[in-house]
């Protein structure tokens, strides 16, 4: 499964800063080399800085190219207002959909502490949604609060569905690639490294974090040797592990029957492809769960499993892990194919899950988290390890207002309480407690602890370095407190079934 980014879903609502966050003070104005901006100043001691061009726009001649970088301009540019969403099709697993959405969308924002002594740590964030949801300016990912702990918080957009990722034989002697979204995201990095001092922000003491596709990303692009020195820290949250990209002869094929389903032919000219409405090739892209980085033998050459199994992926800290409802993903998915009629029933499957599940639909569930999520989170944890610090951990807690209705934290469950965020909406405000409130301060301290110091000591609870021999994880539930995999067989048959380079898992 490609990038396993799937749906986490979050997918947005384009809103301004709410005025009543706002003190009548001066506009924060930061000068940097493409000229000054005007930001806005929040009441809880913090500067926000929305809607940033981190790159020349990818519309016209620039579409399906690799970022240019952004055109000066000369007058003070506002910047309290998120930029558009790149185009994306409606999102049924929130709900949310942007309201302006555009082309034109490669923009950043950042939250910055208003005064700073030494410069601060930065955490530069990649939104999750299969690759074709999401951008920077989601509720939930609001960066204030995250940087009232003393770090400078990034967040951006990236291109997404064809727009993002795309490959087609009338392009192939422009060699610029396909994973445009991926080319985005080392952009915006590149960008950070070069303009966050004029923010307070340290360029030298960056943690790059996401959950789904930009835990994902957040995987290649460690094991991308290119990348490699943008960003000193990372955390993957339900990022997978395990990811099979396409070959490029694949990605082109599907691409071509994609449009000839949408009536476009396969001999189209680049000239003719770029004038393509851009709603139309999000509406071509048929969807799926398996959606992103390919094998575009410019960018991508290899699965980013086989650099961390060869100790070439990026030798920093990592914190990593996955939720332990993550199957809500599977909810409203008809259950067919091959996973569905046969792996369930497998002898190894009924031997790991039937104390453990009432029928095959269960066993599904807990086998595709554990294919996924967990089992790849563990294995990427076993071999970071023996090049650098890593944490390994289970979220699990469930949201008091949710109690009772679902079996466990569900997929980007975390991303509320990662962000201190849980009442941004009036659904998610009303479904929280104060309970739920200081777990989201905890989990918030202890990310924030990880980006300044390379080490998640907090007081969350105490979280030890995984270590191969102990197999210990944290367990973030009511009581977060450190523990010796419960489940560690079950992985490891996981692993030697469906693992890299196995005959299930390719």
């Amino acid at each position: 499964m490609n990038s396993f980014a799937l749906a986490c879903g979050l997918a947005l609502m384009m809103t301004l800063l709410p005025s009543a966050q706002a003190k009548p003070d001066a506009a924060p104005s930061v000068t940097l080399r493409d000229g000054a901006l005007k930001g806005a100043a929040l009441a809880e001691g913090i500067n926000a800085f929305l809607g940033i061009p981190y790159a020349a726009q990818p519309v016209g001649n620039l579409r399906w190219r690799a970022p240019q970088p952004a055109a000066a301009w000369k007058e003070p540019r506002d910047a309290t207002a998120f930029g558009a969403a790149c185009p994306q099709p409606d999102d049924r697993f929130t709900g949310l959909t942007p309201k302006v959405q555009d082309e034109a969308c490669l923009y950043l924002n950042v939250w910055a502490p208003k005064k700073a002594g030494a410069p601060l740590p930065v955490m530069v964030w990649l939104h999750g949604g299969a690759h074709r949801f999401g951008a920077g300016s989601v509720p939930f990912y609001d960066g204030k609060n995250l940087a009232q702990r003393g770090v400078v918080v990034v967040t951006l957009n990236y291109r997404l569905g064809y727009l993002g990722y795309f490959s087609h034989p009338s392009l192939d002697a422009e060699n610029e690639g396909g994973n445009f979204g991926l080319m985005d995201q080392k952009a915006a990095l590149e960008w950070v490294r070069d303009n966050i001092a004029a923010f307070g922000g340290d360029p030298t003491q960056v943690t790059l974090f996401g959950e789904s596709a930009g835990g994902a990303d957040t995987l290649y692009l460690m094991a991308d040797p290119k990348s490699q020195g943008l960003f000193q820290r990372a955390i993957v949250q339900s990022g997978g592990g395990w990811n099979r990209p396409l070959p490029k002869p694949k990605m082109q094929k599907k691409v071509l029957e994609a449009l000839e389903t949408a009536g476009v032919a396969s001999t189209v000219s680049a000239a003719e492809l770029r004038k393509l409405d851009p709603r139309m090739l999000v509406k071509a892209h048929s969807g799926g769960i398996g959606f992103g980085a390919f094998l575009d033998e410019k960018v991508t050459f290899e699965a980013p499993s086989k650099a961390f199994d060869e100790g070439r992926a990026a030798k920093i800290p990592l914190i990593i892990g996955s939720n332990d409802w993550e199957a809500n993903l599977l909810l409203g998915r008809p259950r067919k194919g091959f996973i569905a009629r046969t792996l369930p029933y497998l002898p190894q499957v009924c031997g790991w899950y039937g104390d453990r599940s009432n029928g095959a639909d269960e066993r599904n569930s807990l086998l595709f988290r554990d294919i996924v999520f967990a089992a790849p989170a563990r294995w990427l944890a076993q071999r970071q390890s023996k090049q650098a610090p890593a944490w390994l951990y289970s979220f699990s807690y469930v949201t008091s207002g949710s109690r009772g209705k679902v079996p466990g934290a569900g997929h980007a469950a975390e991303l509320a309480y990662v962000f201190d965020t849980l009442g941004v909406t009036e659904k998610s405000a009303a479904n929280a407690s104060d309970e739920d409130q200081q777990m989201a301060n905890r989990l918030s301290d202890c990310w924030a602890a990880f980006a300044k110091t390379g080490a998640p000591d907090c007081a969350l609870a105490i979280w030890q370095p995984y270590d191969v021999n102990a197999d210990n994880l944290l367990l973030i539930d009511r009581n977060p407190r450190q523990i010796k995999l419960p489940d560690r067989e079950t992985l490891d048959g996981v692993v030697d079934l469906f693992g890299p380079g196995t005959l299930l898992g390719g």
